[in-house]
């Protein structure tokens, strides 16, 4: 699956999905509305996103250190994670690592070992449902009691 296009994201979500990668690139730009011109290139809540919509259950997991030191202290032998370093999104499958350049490599040999990780889930895991908070339609600092009382 080597290429040049900046579309790690789509290839992670490939290597976790089991999709083919055009097939899934194609879907990608219908479902977020991408021309024909667009490569790939995505950001980390498209990605969750995208695997909400395939009803794949996936729990973040803690983040921190280079990739080499997460792999080899937070993944399972068995496990299948989808992570971030940088701007780069990978498949972390078996301990080894998947990108649109590299393919079952160890932790040791990685191109981008020493970057940090950043944002990391686990796939197949699910985690308490979450919520988001929304402010009132009509909310406005102004009129905000809290704020409010800071001035009294």
């Amino acid at each position: 699956m080597k290429t040049t296009l900046p579309n790690c994201g789509p290839t992670a979500l490939s290597f976790v999905t089991g999709e083919p990668i055009n097939d899934l690139m194609e879907s990608f730009r219908n479902h977020f509305g991408f021309t024909s011109k667009w490569k790939g290139r995505s950001c980390w809540s498209q990605l969750l996103s995208w695997l909400d919509l395939k009803n794949k259950k996936y729990k973040r997991v803690p983040v921190g250190g280079s990739l080499k030191t997460w792999v080899n202290n937070n993944t399972a032998p068995n496990g299948v994670y989808m992570v971030r370093v940088g701007n780069h999104f990978l498949t972390v499958k078996n301990q080894l690592l998947y990108d649109q350049n590299e393919e079952g490599k160890s932790s040791d040999d990685f191109w981008a070992k020493k970057r940090r990780v950043t944002h990391a889930v686990e796939i197949g895991k699910s985690e308490v449902k979450r919520t988001t908070r929304k402010a009132p339609a009509k909310y406005c600092i102004d009129n905000d009691p809290a704020f409010l009382a800071l001035w009294d």
